[in-house]
């Protein structure tokens, strides 16, 4: 029996209007996947994507129907099923006109939907598009999905507006929005795809564990057609209204009487809401748009055309014979929920497919990308970097424990207790003119605050703090976007605010990770710090001639999860950028540890090991590596070094453990045990605990500090 086959059904419908009912199916990466084709002889409008049934993806040609097909043939062959909307038009005296256009929809076993198009611009005239369907952009292709929490875009998450309004309608930073267009807020900003890190762009809700997206990162591997074409997301589209429309639709019947609401309305009352002012007008139009946010009306993620640019009034329109032709993938999942993330699930796709993104990782040398040095202008610091160790040598006093959980506000979400502080944005002037703080639970601020109760529950052991830290890992299970920890800049979610939230997450684990009452809960935090890390892991998915949006702290993180996790994605990711340019790196930060050594300062090696691989992030040594590593505990681990030079010196980090008083044991050839003496071949600081160095190792040394299992312990990834 076929793994697939083709299904060309005629169907009696309630609505002749919605003609024969047209669709290809199969077995998808995940479960039966059927494409049914929307819309009635002569006017196809799009299709809809069923997984098991459910309605996965609604796809439209274009808003408003403004885009069609006239016809559509199924074709079938030995390894796929194929749609082909042949004859795409435009509506009459929408303004855009087309010729010599399709949309084809390819169908595979195993795979998701391939989507390309082929669009001939033959006029477009932007008058007569704005005077049908308002100030938009020329968008097609969109996806809708009206749950929708919050839109993937540049590999970072925004909230719609049926989450939190503020970032895409009332953020007003230096008078230019940061993810909202400036001539329709309904509208995010559309960057082209060449200049997003990630060439995704799709839409998540994380209560209905449903999300959807265009991807194409296969589209950038293989040929590039992708760059120009941009994308976006749309709350709501506003087309032009009279003003009885415009009244009609805040719900007054034609003698100006409030018509009958229904009870479940949140934000409009049955009492009449006076309009006879521009002011009050204005009052009763936000009320509506509230209500119409809260049920999620007409959201969509769509491909736009060409890029906006940021400080435009007005969008751009493509131009008389300009032609759009590339192709993407229709990624979905109906079990993605808030502990996961888009981004894990998408670099897992792509690790899959050898199309797509592995032979990129098995470079060794790729070139490297302009303006890299942006990336690695400086690297972490691990002579500072346990910072729980780091506060404990001012300990938090009894008053500001107190005074931080005073603030708290407590509240359930799917059933689980929670706390979180409520985080008012200071009032910034900007350009003379103060504004209302945006007060939120999506602050990155509230995870510093858990951690320095984390130290302070460390420090005195005090039970009523622990309920307060569940709290807090129950609301992070549940946080899905951060907005910017910046106080003067309130708009999105920024990945800058990721290491506040990961080291939270590590910091619960190591401290709870062998609690017998909290175990469970340790190891959820060490799978979310991971979700958390791809959630804000905004790196180029490919070779570009872009540089990487990539912070310090953010390449401190993805090396803390990576090498306590040991989870390959991030680990082949961390490689691959470490790979970009290593010379950058060679002497950035290097650890000080009590006095100087006389070891060359070109024989230097930085290594972080953890539970589950261990990693060099930077080195002045040529063809140098680490192999047979293996950890049994916190601070108990071994390795062997592998060098064309000798006398070098290990900078040796383990973070989130306290490695001041391990022993430090240098096996040479197997059998020779080399004395280390501490100020002489190793250096410990009292305020990095979790770092240590030593002198004067060679090529084949094994290095073993601590008690770890040599004989038998399982040999772990390094580089």
């Amino acid at each position: 029996m076929r793994s697939y086959f083709l299904i060309l059904s005629f169907m009696l419908s309630t609505a002749a209007s919605f003609g024969d009912a047209i669709q290809i199916e199969t077995f998808g990466p995940h479960s039966t996947c059927t494409i049914q084709v929307v819309g009635s002889p002569g006017q196809y409008t799009g299709f809809d994507v069923y997984s098991d049934g459910i309605l996965t993806a609604p796809v439209r040609f274009s808003s408003k129907a403004l885009i069609f097909a006239k016809k559509v043939k199924s074709l079938h062959s030995e390894d796929r099923d194929t749609l082909i909307f042949d004859g795409l038009t435009a509506m009459a005296d929408s303004g855009l006109e087309l010729e010599n256009s399709k949309i084809e929809v390819k169908l595979q076993p195993q795979k998701y939907p391939e989507v390309s198009f082929t669009l001939h611009i033959k006029n477009f005239d932007k008058a007569k598009w704005q005077s049908v369907i308002g100030v938009q952009p020329f968008h097609f292709l969109n996806i809708g999905m009206a749950s929708a929490e919050v839109w993937h875009q540049h590999g970072q998450l925004f909230p719609t507006p049926k989450a939190d309004p503020f970032p895409l309608f009332h953020d007003l930073y230096s008078d230019q929005h940061r993810i909202s267009s400036k001539y329709n807020r309904q509208w995010s900003t559309t960057p082209a795809l060449g200049s997003q890190t990630i060439p995704v762009i799709g839409l998540w809700s994380p209560q209905k564990l449903m999300y959807a997206a265009w991807d194409f990162q296969a589209t950038r591997s293989w040929d590039g057609t992708e760059s120009e074409i941009a994308t976006g997301f749309c709350n709501r589209l506003l087309t032009p209204q009279t003003a009885a429309e415009h009244r009609k639709m805040l719900g007054y019947d034609e003698n100006g009487k409030l018509r009958e609401l229904p009870d479940e309305s949140p934000f409009i009352s049955s009492k009449p809401i006076p309009t006879d002012t521009p002011a009050q007008l204005k009052y009763a139009a936000d009320l509506y748009e509230k209500e119409q946010d809260a049920v999620g009306y007409e959201k969509f993620v769509a491909l736009v055309y060409p890029a906006g640019q940021p400080a435009a009034k007005q969008p751009a329109y493509p131009a008389k014979g300009e032609s759009l032709i590339s192709h993407a993938r229709l990624i979905y999942s109906t079990t993605l929920n808030s502990t996961t993330d888009p981004n894990q699930m998408l670099w897992e796709i792509w690790q899959n497919d050898n199309a797509t993104i592995n032979y990129l990782l098995q470079i060794k040398s790729p070139p490297s990308p302009k303006n890299i040095e942006i990336l690695f202008s400086t690297i972490p610091d691990y002579s500072n970097e346990n910072e729980q160790f780091k506060r404990s040598i001012a300990p938090l006093k009894e008053i500001v424990a107190d005074a931080l959980i005073k603030e708290l506000k407590y509240f359930r979400m799917d059933g689980e207790k929670c706390c979180f502080w409520v985080i008012p944005r200071p009032v910034t002037l900007i350009k003379q003119t103060t504004f209302t703080p945006h007060s939120s639970l999506h602050n990155a601020t509230g995870w510093i605050h858990a951690r320095s109760l984390i130290d302070y529950y460390r420090q005195t052991r005090k039970l009523h703090i622990l309920p307060i830290l569940d709290g807090v890992l129950n609301w992070t299970k549940k946080a899905v976007w951060t907005l910017r920890k910046s106080s003067d800049s309130q708009d999105f979610a920024d990945v800058s605010s990721g290491p506040e939230v990961v080291t939270f997450l590590l910091e619960y684990y190591f401290t709870f990770k062998s609690d017998f009452d909290r175990r469970t809960s340790a190891l959820q935090a060490l799978d979310l710090a991971c979700s958390y890390t791809f959630r804000n892991l905004s790196v180029w998915t490919s070779l570009n001639t872009y540089t990487n949006f990539f912070t310090p702290d953010n390449l401190k993180m993805l090396i803390d999860v990576t090498v306590h996790t040991g989870d390959q994605t991030l680990y082949q990711t961390l490689k691959q950028i470490l790979n970009f340019k290593t010379c950058d790196l060679c002497s950035l930060n290097l650890v000080k540890l009590g006095k100087e050594t006389s070891t060359d300062k070109n024989n230097k090696m930085r290594v972080v090991v953890g539970e589950k691989a261990a990693v060099i992030i930077s080195q002045t040594v040529p063809n140098s590596r680490i192999d047979k590593y293996r950890c049994s505990g916190d601070g108990d681990f071994a390795f062997t070094v592998r060098s064309n030079r000798n006398a070098i010196e290990l900078i040796i980090s383990f973070p989130y453990a306290d490695i001041s008083t391990k022993s430090v044991v240098i096996i040479r050839k197997a059998v020779s045990r080399i004395p280390v003496v501490e100020g002489v071949n190793i250096h410990r600081s009292a305020q990095s605990p979790s770092t240590l160095s030593i002198s004067d190792v060679q090529s084949g040394d094994m290095v073993v500090v601590g008690n770890p299992d040599i004989a038998s312990g399982e040999v772990l990834s390094s580089e």
